[in-house]
């Protein structure tokens, strides 16, 4: 009698694959105007993206939602790996991501610090200089994150080399969601240009 019927199944020893990209995938022309239209609200998106296709494509457990609400401390976390992903990919790496990450975050918490300078300058520079005052934390805020966006922007370039897909057709169209997010934030941009403008005329 054959034992054909039992030899045990064949093991596959091949490696398993993932063909879902590591990181978000999107065209730079299309993640600048999100970001700077959306007021910097696509920033989150695009962190939260990032961290769920990174968990995705690892096997990692990792908890997207709270990286995302963190984004800023998890930053160099994050470049860090697109920096190594880049490397295994065509071993020329993702420079200066760690000096792009603090760059990132002190942007972030610039505006804040202007703010405290104002509210110090406030009160023994009397109210005749409120007016530049108020322009002033609004042009740092609006320079910040025009630069935010050119740094998210390099780093974006770099992922899409590593997605295989350098101009990120995949991704740059606008969706339905996309012109929604773009209307709250030119209302963004409204309320607050009209706000300094009001302020600074009182």
């Amino acid at each position: 009698m054959s034992n054909v019927f039992y030899t045990p199944p064949a093991a596959d020893l091949q490696p398993a694959t993932n063909d879902e990209p590591e990181f978000f995938t999107v065209a730079p022309r299309k993640l600048i105007v999100m970001m700077l239209l959306t007021h910097g609200l696509y920033t989150v998106y695009w962190f939260y993206q990032n961290w769920k296709n990174y968990g995705n494509h690892s096997g990692r457990a990792i908890w997207p939602t709270a990286r995302t609400i963190l984004a800023f401390f998890y930053a160099p976390s994050l470049f860090c790996k697109v920096d190594r992903a880049c490397k295994n990919f065509d071993k020329s790496g993702m420079r200066y991501w760690a000096l792009s990450s603090a760059m990132l975050i002190l942007l972030q918490v610039s505006p804040f610090f202007i703010g405290l300078v104002y509210g110090l300058y406030l009160k023994p520079a009397g109210a005749e200089d409120v007016p530049n005052l108020l322009w002033l934390d609004f042009m740092v805020g609006t320079a910040a994150l025009v630069l935010q966006t050119l740094i998210i922007s390099r780093v974006q370039g770099f992922i899409n080399r590593v997605n295989v897909d350098p101009n990120g057709l995949a991704n740059d169209g606008y969706t339905v969601g996309n012109v929604i997010w773009i209307s709250i934030g030119l209302l963004i941009w409204l309320v607050i240009g009209a706000n300094t403008y009001g302020l600074a005329k009182m």
